[in-house]
Parts: C-alpha cells; sequence; structure tokens
C-alpha cells in the first residue's frame, strides 16, 4: 500500500503532514474513523515486523488526527536512528508546527536539511519555500531557486508550482513564460490544481503556450472538479460567454453558485448579476442584492455600482442618494467605468452630493476613456 495516497474522505486532507497541500492524484479514500483506527493498528503492526514504511504511515496518521503524537515521534526518532529520510522530514514538521515539541524554526530547518541530504522531495521544498519568504533563513530567491529545481526534477507538485511563479513574474530576472508553463503543467498533471488553474489561465491568453480556449476549459474542469474556488468561477465564466464552450446560463449559475458557497466575492457578483437578469435563473432582485452586497462587502470593486443602483432606485433597500453616492464613489476610485459614469451623473444632477459640473465632467471623461457608453 503507498502511505502517500491516503486521504480522509470526510476533511479532504492527507493522513499525513507529508502532503499537508491536498496534492495526490490516487487516493485510497477512508469513509470512517474505525477504517483510520484498522489502518493504523495494520501499520503498526507491520513496522514492528521491520517494515519501516509502515512506521511512517502510522505515524502520518497518528501526528495529522492528533491520536497519538508521543507515539508518533518515537516511531520517527527510532527511525531516524536509521537514517530514513521521511522521518527527518516529518521530525522537521512536528518542530515547525508545535507537533507534540515546542515550535522551533531553525530545529525543523536542521531536520529538513539531514533529509534534503537525502534528496527527500518535500524536505527540499520546504528548505525552498524557508529561503524563498525568509523563514528562519536569509530571504534569497538565488538560494531558494536550487531547491526547488532538485524537487522538481523529484517531480514534487509544490516545488514545480513554486517555479511557475517565479519564471511567471514579469518582473524577475529569471521571467520566462514558457519555463513557467512546463512547470505549471508538472504540477497539474499531478492533479495540483492551484497548477491547474495557471495552466488553464495560460492557454485561455496564450501566456508560454497557443492560445487555446477548449484546453484552457479542460483545465478549469480538472481544478473545479476539486471545488477549487477559482476554477469554478472562471469555469463559469467560459460558459457565461461561450470561451471553449457553448454558451450555458444555467451551467454559468451552477458553477458560480458552487463558488459562492466558498464566499468568493467574484462568484457572488456574478450569481447576483444573473438573479438580477434572470439568466440560467428565475429573475430574482431579492437574491441579487444580497450576493452582490456581499461581493462589496468584501471590497469586490466592480460590485459598488450595482450596490450604488440599488440605493439610487430603493430596489430591495429603502432608498439612499448618499450611500448610492458613497458606493459610486467607491467604485469610481477603482476605476470601473460602469461607476464612474454613475458618479459622474450624481456630481451633474446634485443626485447625493452638491453639483460639481468639474467633478461631473471629470468622471464622464474617465468613463468614455475606458470604452463605456453613456
Amino acid at each position: 500500500m503507498d502511505y502517500r495516497k491516503i486521504v480522509v474522505k470526510d476533511h479532504q486532507e492527507y493522513l499525513s503532514l507529508y502532503f499537508e497541500h491536498n496534492h495526490c492524484p490516487e487516493s485510497l479514500i477512508l469513509d470512517n474513523a474505525k477504517e483510520i483506527d484498522l489502518l493504523i493498528e495494520k501499520a503498526l503492526s507491520l513496522y514492528e515486523k521491520g517494515q519501516d514504511d509502515a512506521g511512517i504511515l502510522a505515524s502520518y496518521i497518528l501526528i495529522s488526527k492528533n491520536i497519538d503524537i508521543d507515539k508518533a515521534l518515537n516511531i520517527l526518532k527510532e527511525l531516524s536512528k536509521r537514517d530514513n529520510p521521511t522521518s527527518f522530514y516529518l521530525l522537521g514538521e512536528c518542530y515547525r508546527l508545535g507537533k507534540g515539541v515546542d515550535k522551533d524554526i531553525a530545529t525543523s530547518i536542521k531536520f529538513y536539511k539531514k533529509a534534503a541530504e537525502y534528496d527527500e522531495p518535500m524536505a527540499l521544498t520546504r528548505l525552498g519555500i524557508n529561503q524563498f519568504y525568509g523563514i528562519g533563513m536569509e530571504s534569497d530567491i538565488n538560494k531558494a531557486l536550487p531547491y526547488f529545481q532538485k524537487a522538481a526534477n523529484l517531480n514534487q507538485p509544490v516545488s514545480q508550482y513554486s517555479l511557475g511563479i517565479i519564471y511567471s513574474d514579469r518582473k524577475s530576472a529569471y521571467y520566462d513564460s514558457q519555463k513557467a508553463f512546463n512547470c505549471f503543467l508538472g504540477a497539474a498533471r499531478q492533479g495540483f490544481d492551484e497548477a491547474q488553474c495557471r495552466v488553464a489561465l495560460a492557454y485561455k491568453y496564450g501566456d508560454g503556450v497557443k492560445q487555446d480556449f477548449t484546453e484552457s476549459v479542460h483545465w478549469y474542469e480538472q481544478a473545479a472538479s476539486q471545488n477549487n474556488r477559482i476554477a469554478l468561477n472562471n469555469l463559469g465564466m467560459a460558459y457565461e460567454r461561450g470561451f471553449g464552450v457553448e454558451k450555458n446560463a444555467k451551467k454559468a449559475f451552477e458553477c458560480y453558485q458552487e463558488a459562492s458557497l466558498q464566499n468568493y466575492a467574484p462568484s457572488e457578483y456574478r450569481l447576483g448579476l444573473l438573479y438580477l437578469n434572470g439568466e440560467g435563473t428565475d429573475k430574482d432582485e431579492s437574491k441579487a442584492f444580497t450576493y452582490i452586497k456581499k461581493a462589496s462587502n468584501k471590497g469586490y470593486s466592480l460590485a459598488y455600482a450595482f450596490v450604488g443602483d440599488f440605493y439610487l432606485e430603493g430596489k430591495q433597500v429603502e432608498q439612499d442618494l448618499k450611500k448610492a453616492f458613497t458606493y459610486y464613489s467607491l467604485g469610481a476610485e477603482a476605476g470601473i467605468a460602469k461607476a464612474q459614469a454613475s458618479l459622474a451623473k450624481c456630481y451633474k444632477e446634485g443626485i447625493g452630493t452638491d453639483i460639481d459640473l468639474d467633478k461631473a465632467a471629470k468622471y464622464q471623461k474617465l468613463a468614455l476613456s475606458q470604452g463605456y457608453k453613456i
């Protein structure tokens, strides 16, 4: 049994600190605690018979589920005496997270470095992360890069993704869109949902790869199947606009609805618009206001102008011209053309504010410069 493919169904979290990022293409699904207990029992039995990997598996489960951390630490310490690379890595994780020991980044790094001597992929990845972000180590992209590169060559998805992020930074000396795409693709093929979103984005805009809307949709579907909210939102937009798929407002609505359950502001906004216009669902101005207001409360700038409209017209809320003016102002300052046009009208007609023709002209010009028709 491959201990790296064990996942808990209830929380969709790996039964190991080793795969803490939920990236595993094939998983043995455990439905309940009884199955977990049986697996622990079997793993401990095999460990006592000399199977070190079974000891690693037992430690993963005992630590990640907070079942018996002391027992897990004893197993890991015993395995570390036999120079087991993964035991070094997991001990590093225990010190990083304070699992059964006091948090100690310096000690965690010592264990990561010991594991890295044996080319342990996640230890190399963790060292790259620490070096990149300056966690207990000097923040230095030049020193982080070799760690990520070595782990990526060992097919470690988090390192592949991290390299993709570095190569995709247009301000970086390492910028290379083709390298970025290849790194994201390597991680995406292993089921890393965030990488799948980046691959989809690259295909959508032809960044590092030939533009292909169909491929873009394919990769968004892969990530969406893992309930990735960004993928769900962008897949909804593909269905709404007909990019890579036939237009289908109902499917767009379903995608936005799923993403909105994760409190994702862009999807709340798009869902609100569908309710407002009766597309993909029955028209419902009350729900439209609820979702668009939720998005605006999270600072999603596209929502401000529509919230302003509700207050201006007194729909689903008591009319309040000053609040309408406030929301238009927020959107206008964020550069939203619709809000700029509405704010121009407020200044021109004295809606929620004093008449100011100079400001009216200013915001009207800004809206027109973005192609907004007034």
